[in-house]
C-alpha cells in the first residue's frame, strides 16, 4: 500500500502474533512448553506495543496536515477513524453475537455486556468479548486527541502551542502510574480495573505522541541521534522489555513501572525501525514482506481471534477429538486466525477505507494506514 512504512507493519504482527499467543496459551499455561509459558507471560504485551504504535501514527496524521494546511479538520479526522474502525468492529460483534446467543440467552440477559461493546465502554464495563477493551481506549484517545487539537491546533505556531503541552502531558503519565499504585494498593490487585480502563492507560498512547512530535518538527535530530546511538537505543529498550519475563501481571511493580517500561521500551523499538527500520529491513527482505502483509491487516485479525478460539475451543474441538493446547489446536488457530482475519479485512475493513477515501480523501498522506 502506497505511503506505508514495511517496518512499522512488521510491529504490528509482532503486537496481533504476541496477543493472539498469549490468549491461547491459557490453555496450556501450567504445561512445561517454554513457548506455552513465555508467551503467557509475555504475550499481553502486544497490546501495550498498539497503544505506542498508534500514539505515534494517528499524531503523525494530524501533524502532517497541519503542516500542510495550517490546521487540522477534526471532524474530518474522527470521520476517517470512525469508518476504520466501525464497520469491522460491528460486523464482528453482529455475527458473533447471533452465533453465540442466537439460540443460547435472551437478549434480557446479555444487553448490558452488549451495550457496552456498541458505545465502546467495555474497558470500564465488561463487554460480550475480553479483547475488545484495548478498541475502547483508542476510541477514547481519539477523541481526546481530537479535542486537543481542536484547542492547540488553532494557529500555525503549532509547534510552539505544543511545547507547552509537553509537561501537562508527562504529567498525565505520572497521573497513570499513581492511579495504577493507588487502586492496587487501596484495593488489591483487579486485573480488569487495572490494566483496561482508558485513565489507567493512556500513558502509552501519549508517549506515542510525544516521539511522533519530536519526529515531525525535529526529524534531523531525531534521526542523528537514533543513527549515532541505535546500539544503546536497542540494548536498552530491549532490557526494559524484560521486565514481563521475570515478573507476573500481578505483581505490583509490573503494572506500575513496569507498564512504563513496556512503553519505554517500545517506544525505543518502534524508532529505530522508523528511522534505521529500511537499512534492517533490506537484507531479509523475504522475511518483512510477509510479515508486513499480515501487518496491514492486523486490525481484523486483532478482531477475529478471540472468535476462532472461542469457535474451535467450545465447539470444533469437541468434533474433532483434538486436545485443548495440543499442536493440532495451536496450527488450527493461528491458520484459521489468519485466514478469517485477513478475508474478513478483503471483505469488509478495505471496502470501508476504499469509500471512505472517496468521499472524504486523506488530507495528511500516510506512514502506515
Amino acid at each position: 500500500m502506497k505511503g506505508r512504512l514495511a517496518e512499522l507493519d512488521v510491529l504490528r504482527t509482532v503486537a496481533v502474533l504476541l496477543v493472539a499467543g498469549h490468549h491461547w496459551s491459557q490453555f496450556v499455561a501450567k504445561d512445561t512448553s517454554f513457548i506455552s509459558r513465555l508467551m503467557w507471560r509475555t504475550g499481553w504485551t502486544g497490546v501495550d506495543l498498539f497503544f505506542v504504535l498508534s500514539g505515534f501514527l494517528v499524531s503523525g496524521l494530524l501533524f502532517r496536515e497541519h503542516a500542510t494546511y495550517g490546521k487540522v479538520n477534526v471532524v474530518r479526522f474522527l470521520v476517517r477513524r470512525g469508518f476504520r474502525i466501525y464497520p469491522s468492529f460491528y460486523v464482528m460483534i453482529a455475527v458473533m453475537f447471533a452465533v453465540q446467543y442466537g439460540n443460547e440467552a435472551p437478549v434480557s440477559a446479555v444487553w448490558k455486556p452488549l451495550l457496552a461493546e456498541l458505545t465502546f465502554f467495555q474497558n470500564y464495563f465488561r463487554g460480550l468479548w475480553n479483547h475488545t477493551w484495548s478498541l475502547a481506549i483508542e476510541e477514547h484517545f481519539y477523541l481526546l486527541l481530537g479535542l486537543a487539537f481542536m484547542i492547540f491546533a488553532r494557529k500555525k505556531s503549532l509547534d510552539a502551542r505544543l511545547r507547552r503541552v509537553v509537561l501537562p502531558v508527562i504529567l498525565v503519565g505520572l497521573a497513570c502510574l499513581g492511579a495504577r499504585a493507588i487502586w492496587a494498593s487501596s484495593y488489591g490487585y483487579n486485573w480488569f480495573r487495572i490494566y483496561a480502563p482508558t485513565h489507567m492507560r493512556i500513558d502509552a498512547l501519549l508517549f506515542g505522541v510525544m516521539l511522533s512530535y519530536a519526529y515531525h518538527f525535529k526529524r534531523a535530530a531525531v534521526e542523528r541521534f537514533i543513527t549515532r546511538f541505535s546500539l544503546p537505543i536497542l540494548v536498552l529498550s530491549l532490557a526494559l522489555l524484560v521486565c514481563p519475563v521475570v515478573l507476573p501481571q500481578e505483581a505490583p511493580f509490573m503494572y506500575t513501572f513496569g507498564l512504563l517500561f513496556l512503553t519505554f521500551g517500545f517506544g525505543g523499538i518502534m524508532m529505530l525501525m522508523v528511522v534505521r527500520g529500511g537499512a534492517y529491513g533490506r537484507h531479509v527482505p523475504w522475511l518483512v514482506k510477509p510479515l508486513a502483509f499480515v501487518g496491514q491487516h492486523s486490525y481484523s485479525i486483532y478482531l477475529w481471534h478471540m472468535p476462532v478460539l472461542w469457535f474451535l475451543t467450545y465447539r470444533l474441538l469437541k468434533e474433532t477429538g483434538l486436545q485443548h493446547g495440543s499442536a493440532g489446536h495451536f496450527w488450527a488457530y493461528l491458520g484459521g486466525t489468519l485466514l478469517i482475519g485477513i478475508g474478513a479485512a478483503k471483505l469488509i475493513e478495505i471496502p470501508a477505507l476504499a469509500i471512505r477515501d472517496r468521499v472524504m480523501p486523506s488530507r495528511s498522506g500516510t506512514i502506515v494506514g
